[in-house]
């Protein structure tokens, strides 16, 4: 005599699964589909921590000499990094500057 198996139920979602980051939201609806939605000011701000903790790499260069970055706000309220790289010109022991550049 044969029997058969008793189906399993699989639940099927009906919600959408949303994950929230801290610029980012990403909703994943059952069918499929995903909607990214930005939070344009918060990315914004993470940016421009990220670029106000940022020294140059190469401050230990031997060829060039690399000022501290300096911050300038516009008008705007954009947020500027200015650093001053000059050539390292060696005549004996002495250092000449050469150039500057943003």
């Amino acid at each position: 005599m044969a029997t058969t198996r008793k189906k399993k139920e699989v639940a099927v979602a009906t919600e959408p699964v949303v994950v929230k980051g801290n610029h980012l939201t990403v909703t994943t609806h059952p069918d499929g589909r995903t909607i990214l939605e930005w939070d344009d000011a918060a990315l914004l701000e993470e940016v421009r921590a990220a670029l106000a903790s940022v020294t140059p790499a190469s401050k230990a260069s031997d060829k060039f000499n690399f000022s501290e970055p300096k911050k300038i706000v516009t008008e705007d309220g954009n947020l500027t990094l200015e650093v001053t790289v000059t050539k390292k010109e060696t005549n004996g022991n002495k250092t000449r500057k050469t150039r500057k550049s943003k």
